[in-house]
């Protein structure tokens, strides 16, 4: 009898140990889920703002680690309330001055654009995706720019390239059935080319390149469940 309890006892112990053991795995291999990437527009320690400008208080405490980790060009590493604006980025979104980004000594710049507006950036201005010319309005945009998207900035002047500057060639590989400047929203099931005409991914290897180079301009669903079909306009 006293065999059989201590063996029982002996078993129970293990499982404890095992739970113990496998409870940091499973906190590890769910860490961030509580959260859409795609859901996000711009992240705080304290929470975040999705794309309908609601706020939303991280669910899980880590949250902001791996998101800062994962997304660190759309966060923010402070609490959004230290903003005026409340951490709602105009300039981010469409222009007008940029609040509580301290990227400039002496106050913040002005951007005289729409982020969404540039296809390539460069030292002495930037493309737009209709293959317009823009020079930088200021040193402070450039600066600005370069701070907080530099996977689209090139540290020399335009003219120096054969294509002045034009990196369509450059950046999309030869599997691409598209050009990088058409793509205006893309979803799981395709996306939007600026002309509001919809293409299906011809790949899923397509699919899975746009969200590891812009996810900026991905949202990790189908784009029917959006009342607009996805036209975020």
């Amino acid at each position: 009898m006293k065999s059989l309890l201590a063996g029982a006892l002996g078993a129970l112990a293990l499982t404890g140990v095992l739970l113990v053991a496998t409870a940091p795995a499973e906190a590890h291999l769910n860490f961030g889920v509580t959260i859409s990437a795609g859901d996000v527009r711009f992240a705080f320690r304290d929470g975040y703002w999705d794309r309908a400008h609601r706020w939303h208080p991280w669910a899980d405490p880590d949250d902001w680690v791996w998101y800062r980790a994962h997304y660190p060009g759309q966060y923010y590493d402070w609490v959004h309330t230290r903003d005026p604006d409340m951490g709602w980025r105009v300039a981010v979104v469409g222009g007008g001055a940029m609040m509580g980004g301290g990227a400039m000594m002496g106050g913040p710049p002005v951007i005289t654009f729409a982020v969404s507006d540039v296809a390539f950036a460069y030292r002495d201005g930037w493309w737009d995706h209709g293959h317009r010319w823009h020079p930088w309005a200021s040193e402070a945009e450039r600066i600005w720019w370069f701070n907080h998207h530099p996977n689209l900035y090139w540290d020399w002047r335009h003219d120096r390239d054969p294509d002045m500057g034009w990196r369509v060639g450059v950046i999309a590989p030869g599997f691409l059935t598209f050009q990088i400047t058409d793509v205006a929203y893309a979803y799981r099931d395709g996306w939007w080319d600026h002309g509001h005409r919809w293409h299906p991914w011809a790949s899923e290897r397509e699919r899975v390149w746009w969200i590891n180079h812009h996810h900026d301009l991905y949202w990790d669903w189908r784009h029917d469940r959006d009342p607009g079909m996805g036209w975020r306009g």
